[in-house]
C-alpha cells in the first residue's frame, strides 16, 4: 500500500463526506421548497448516510496498519475531528488563566454540521438532533473497538486502537 495515498485519504476523508453532505442537503432542500407551501418550515432531512459503513475502511485500516505514523494521522485526521465535531466541547481548564504574548491561540474546533445533519446511527434507534452528536460518537467508537478486536488485528494495532477509544471518553455501553 502506498502510505502517501493513505496519508491524502486521511487528510480529506471527512471533508469529502461533509461536502457530499453538504450537496446532499442543499438539493433536497431546494426540492423541497417547490413542493411544500411558503409559510411551512422545511422538514428535517432524513438520517441517510450510513457514516459507521462509510468508517469500516478506515477502521480496518488502523487494524492492519504497519507504521505508528500511519496509525497518528488516520486517528488524528478523521477520528479526533469527529469526537471534536459530534461531543460537546470539554472545559478548558486554561480558559481563566491569562495567555501570554507568544501563546498560541487555542485550535478551533472542527464542525461537520452537514455530516451531523445526515449521518444515521445504524442500530436503528431514532435520535433527536441533540442525542444525535454523542451517539454518532458512541457508535463511531464501538465500531473501531470492534476493529481492534478483529482477528487479524495485530497486539501493537490493537493496543494502539483500544488506548484511543478508551482515551477519548466515549462509554461504548
Amino acid at each position: 500500500m502506498l502510505h502517501t495515498l493513505a496519508y491524502h485519504l486521511a487528510d480529506i476523508y471527512n471533508d469529502e463526506i461533509e461536502r457530499t453532505c453538504s450537496a446532499y442537503l442543499a438539493s433536497t432542500s431546494s426540492s423541497s421548497a417547490f413542493e411544500s407551501d411558503s409559510d411551512s418550515p422545511a422538514p428535517a432531512p432524513e438520517r441517510t448516510v450510513p457514516l459507521v459503513a462509510l468508517l469500516a475502511p478506515i477502521c480496518h485500516t488502523l487494524a492492519i496498519c504497519p507504521t505508528k505514523v500511519m496509525f497518528a494521522r488516520f486517528t488524528d485526521n478523521v477520528f479526533s475531528p469527529l469526537l471534536e465535531a459530534f461531543l460537546p466541547p470539554k472545559p478548558d481548564p486554561r480558559k481563566n488563566q491569562k495567555r501570554k504574548k507568544n501563546d498560541p491561540p487555542p485550535p478551533a474546533r472542527q464542525e461537520y454540521p452537514a455530516l451531523l445533519a445526515c449521518a444515521r446511527v445504524d442500530d436503528g434507534a431514532a435520535t433527536s438532533d441533540a442525542e444525535a452528536g454523542p451517539a454518532l460518537a458512541r457508535a463511531v467508537m464501538k465500531a473501531l473497538f470492534e476493529a481492534g478486536g478483529a482477528e487479524e488485528t495485530d497486539e501493537t494495532n490493537r493496543r494502539r486502537i483500544y488506548e484511543f477509544v478508551s482515551r477519548s471518553g466515549v462509554d461504548l455501553e
